[in-house]
């Protein structure tokens, strides 16, 4: 995926009927950018069309209890004007499921596919595109918003996982059938109970001498 920078909307955002109904605080969402400077900054789009970047300035800060023996220290921060000039396209993905997003992902392989079939909601991709010219915002058009059943991600990974698993499992015959064929591998394992014959034999007498 690479590195992007986070921006915040507060400026009032194109949606459609079916956007609006989501039970979302759209200015409060962080999207995702890679048309600004990709270094995991932050930025905001303020209700009066303006673009800021939160801005940083840290200092090394000696500390034996760390674990480099120092740190970076914020010293000043403050949110700067920047004069950006043409687009930025900014996105997320919701899920409107009333199950709780982070519990449908938690054990999709376990879930039956009759579990599956019950599951209801859609995963949302909803992109952006912000016009400015020279840091003042001219627009904000609504890209893309495509939504998908959430039980078909659930069904996909379910179907991953199984197929994962059969590859590892096909893998590890494979590897097994390998040593087996191993006179390394024989001469180990004949070593390994060998050994365990000799240890249990001067245990059993130290036993009986007591």
């Amino acid at each position: 995926m690479g590195m992007f920078d986070t921006i915040y909307v507060k400026k009032k955002l194109p949606l459609t009927k079916e956007l609006k109904a989501l039970n979302v605080e759209w200015d409060e969402l962080d999207f995702q950018t890679k048309d600004l400077e990709n270094l995991l900054d932050s930025y905001e789009i303020t209700k009066a069309g303006k673009l800021k970047h939160f801005w940083q300035k840290r200092k090394w800060k000696d500390d034996d209890d760390a674990f480099l023996k120092g740190y970076f220290e914020v010293v000043e921060e403050e949110w700067r004007d920047v004069k950006h000039h043409g687009t930025i396209t900014f996105y997320t993905s919701i899920c409107d499921s009333k199950e709780h997003h982070w519990d449908l992902h938690k054990d999709e392989e376990q879930l039956s596919y009759d579990d599956i079939e019950l599951i209801e909601g859609n995963d949302w991709w909803v992109e952006f595109e912000a016009t400015f010219t020279k840091g003042k915002l001219d627009e904000i058009r609504l890209i893309k918003a495509n939504k998908t059943p959430v039980k078909e991600r659930v069904l996909n990974t379910k179907n991953w996982a199984m197929k994962r698993a059969e590859e590892e499992k096909k893998i590890s015959r494979r590897v097994v059938k390998f040593l087996r064929k191993s006179s390394l591998y024989r001469g180990l394992i004949h070593n390994t109970i060998k050994f365990e014959n000799f240890l249990h034999s001067k245990v059993n007498r130290i036993l009986y001498k007591l």
